[in-house]
């Protein structure tokens, strides 16, 4: 099981720097990761000699964001319009944490994020308004609990079709432009 930690071009230490914690390690160890893949941005690489168990790879940018996306089961990402829509376009990614980085350009990203669990086709999307909300919730039993059970479920259900995916990912791109509201897709899905 893979997992991929994203900040795009941006500084987000609190939530790459997280990834070289013991509540971390427990957190993907509990959920079975195999592999961690970190893209820390124009943050410093963490120190992650303390996640021994899986196998990682960090590192600052790649051309082919949207290949690891697709790739991994679970993505855990900055509240960025382009990796909310690679996620929830990706027939790969089951489960999907948005965190908000309420220190960029006042804290724009949070009408993003707080919109995209309610529309997203995955099994599990939940938003987090803070990297310390985020990291509270991932040390909870209920929130292991519910991504074990979508990582589990997907094992065994066929993903959401790609056209079904692609009229979410243009229903997230209306929220983005200031086009549409999520109820948008409550005609897709109803």
């Amino acid at each position: 099981m893979k997992v991929l930690v994203t900040v795009g071009s941006t500084e987000f230490r609190p939530l790459t720097d997280f990834c070289s914690t013991e509540q971390f390690r427990q957190f993907i160890n509990a959920i079975g990761a195999s592999e961690l893949l970190i893209q820390h941005g124009s943050a410093p690489a963490p120190d992650m000699t303390t996640v021994s168990s899986v196998h990682y790879r960090v590192f600052d940018y790649d051309n082919d964001l949207a290949a690891m996306i697709n790739q991994s089961d679970l993505v855990i990402g900055h509240a960025g319009a382009g990796i909310i829509l690679e996620a929830s376009r990706s027939p790969g990614t089951k489960v999907h944490f948005i965190v908000v980085n309420d220190a960029l350009m006042g804290n724009h990203q949070l009408e993003l994020a707080t919109s995209v669990p309610e529309i997203s086709p995955l099994p599990l999307c939940k938003a987090f308004e803070t990297c310390e909300a985020y990291i509270e919730a991932v040390q909870d039993e209920d929130l292991l609990s519910q991504v074990r059970m979508a990582l589990l479920v997907n094992r065994h259900v066929e993903a959401p079709a790609t056209q079904d995916r692609e009229e979410v990912g243009s229903s997230i791109q209306d929220v983005i432009d200031g086009h549409g509201r999520p109820g948008v897709l409550a005609r897709i899905f109803g």
